[in-house]
């Protein structure tokens, strides 16, 4: 009996059916293999999704940090009082100016005050080159300002993603960060 068997066996690696063996070991190997480089892809996933995330709570956090700070201090609590209270202190009056639009005079202020830093800052040996500084500004402007844009950046953080990732998570059936929920698909 134990002849036959291995008789079997020869005849179906070396025979007619030598394709069909070859397809079956190529295939148990694939299936062999899946798995485990599905998990390594999973975890890479969620790790690069979850540094994304914790980069912008932190960028976040900063932002709310210098707020504190600068409310902490005697000048921020006199600009906030005027700001948002319309208060003055003793001995100032308080002027309102209308029919002047606020976008305008705050661009020609930033250009003034980017104007003459940059005459300084060209006169100064050891300064950050102009192209430095450009990307630190860039990423300043991402930073959300409200706890709701924190969370939606967060939520979009997994949904940014070049189209062959998007297709590596179909193939590994990767679908977020598990106990996150995820933003609904929107093609606004």
């Amino acid at each position: 009996m134990d002849n036959r068997v291995v008789q079997a066996v020869y005849g179906f690696v070396t025979g007619n059916t030598k394709p069909l063996f070859i397809a079956l070991v190529v295939l148990a190997v694939v299936i062999g293999l899946y798995f485990p480089i599905r998990n390594l892809y999973v975890a890479y996933r969620t790790q690069d999704i979850l540094s994304r995330q914790v980069d912008l709570r932190e960028a976040y956090n900063e932002g709310l940090q210098e707020d504190v700070n600068r409310y902490l201090s005697q000048e921020g609590i006199e600009e906030a009082a005027r700001s948002e209270l319309d208060m003055v202190l003793p001995g100032e009056t308080r002027i309102e100016v209308t029919g002047q639009d606020d976008v305008d005079a705050a661009g020609s202020e930033d250009a003034d005050k980017q104007d003459s830093e940059g005459a300084d800052a060209e006169g100064k040996e050891g300064e950050t080159p102009v192209g430095e500084g450009d990307s630190a500004a860039a990423s300043k402007d991402n930073v959300p300002s409200t706890a709701l844009e924190a969370e939606q950046a967060e939520l979009a953080a997994a949904q940014e993603a070049p189209w062959y990732i998007h297709m590596l998570d179909s193939l590994f059936f990767f679908d977020g960060v598990e106990g996150q929920p995820k933003l609904p698909d929107s093609t606004e």
